[in-house]
């Protein structure tokens, strides 16, 4: 019986954790550290992400004080802003999954413990966190996370995930990014069998269009979400010719970009992984990339975890090999349908 991520991630809210011996493992964040410091080389993006543990004793699942950075006199050099044991460290595990412009200057979200969190700032270094977040409903059964933040909707709109056993996708918006309610659960958009989670929302298509994945165990497959004002949304039926069937796809990260939306992702599971791009004019309507073994594939286990719209088109960023032999890995392509593979390495006799 597969668990959901929350399980994977933190252990189930009954067990007694010690987190002064390991974080519980992340299979998206860990290789994600090295691909962003390849990728910054190329583009300009600032990708922030913590994890925090507490040298003392053992603790149980409880929820802590979001993350926060203390006072700091700016320097010149590019570093992690500063904070003390009570705001970035401490007890539990904290996570910042997404940033951007928004509310009194920047809005960031992300997780602490088994609760969704929110942390704002004007400057980028002074940054105070924002009262707990509406997280519970019908079908969740407890624990959330917030993947991504962007600015649209009534002001700001947050996607993540929520729920132990039976997780389901959430939506959450917010005028101001201080005050935050969550979409009312609907069960037909955002539920399912046993795990749903949207990973990824760009203003684009009909108003909004968000990515993620669903289903049980390894069986999981791509799922685009739209809506027009962040409130409403709607989920695009499913297509197994594009959105997988057998196995596991999912969309990691989707763009506004030539000929509409592009978005990457992976198939396959284990160390048998191919990296998988999507495109849509409208977001609604999607095609898969052809296949090309020589740039998504090959020996290796590969995935897509980011893109962004710059340079000669499109960069995308993940990781190629499986296991304990992993290297970064950058896509680039002018049209998002065509992709080059910079630095691809020989294979293996």
């Amino acid at each position: 019986m597969g668990g959901s991520r929350f399980i994977d991630r933190f252990g189930s809210p009954t067990d007694e954790l010690d987190w002064s011996v390991e974080a519980p493992e992340q299979r998206r964040e860990e290789p994600t550290i090295g691909v962003i410091k390849v990728a910054a080389a190329l583009v300009l993006v600032v990708v922030v992400g913590a994890v925090l543990a507490d040298g003392g004793s053992d603790v149980g699942p409880e929820p802590v004080a979001s993350p926060r950075v203390a006072d700091s006199t700016p320097s010149n050099e590019s570093s992690p802003a500063p904070g003390d044991e009570a705001g970035l460290g401490g007890v539990g595990f904290q996570t910042v999954g997404g940033v951007t412009a928004g509310g009194p200057g920047l809005v960031a979200v992300g997780s602490v413990g088994f609760s969704a969190a929110v942390s704002t700032s004007v400057d980028g270094i002074e940054w105070s966190p924002v009262s707990p977040i509406e997280s519970a409903g019908d079908g969740v059964g407890g624990g959330a996370r917030m993947s991504a933040v962007i600015a649209g909707g009534p002001g700001l709109v947050a996607v993540g995930s929520a729920g132990f056993v039976d997780q389901v996708a959430v939506v959450w918006t917010s005028v101001d990014g201080v005050v935050w309610s969550r979409v009312p659960h609907d069960e037909a958009v955002f539920g399912g069998e046993r795990h749903q989670d949207i990973e990824s929302v760009v203003a684009a298509g009909p108003g909004l269009v968000a990515v993620g994945w669903a289903g049980p165990g390894g069986d999981q497959v791509a799922v685009v979400w739209t809506s027009v004002d962040g409130v409403v949304w709607s989920r695009v039926p499913h297509d197994e010719a594009v959105f997988g069937g057998d196995d596991h796809q999912e969309m990691s990260s989707v763009v506004a970009a030539a000929p509409g939306l592009v978005a990457v992702g992976r198939e396959g599971s284990g160390g048998d992984q191919v990296a998988v791009v999507w495109t849509s004019v409208d977001g609604v309507v999607w095609s898969r990339a052809p296949d090309d073994d020589a740039v998504f594939a090959g020996e290796r286990s590969e995935e897509m975890s980011s893109v962004i719209v710059v340079g000669p088109g499109l960069v995308a960023v993940g990781r190629d090999g499986s296991g304990g032999d992993q290297v970064a890995a950058v896509w680039t392509s002018a049209d998002g349908i065509a992709w080059s593979r910079m630095g691809q390495p020989a294979q293996d006799d």
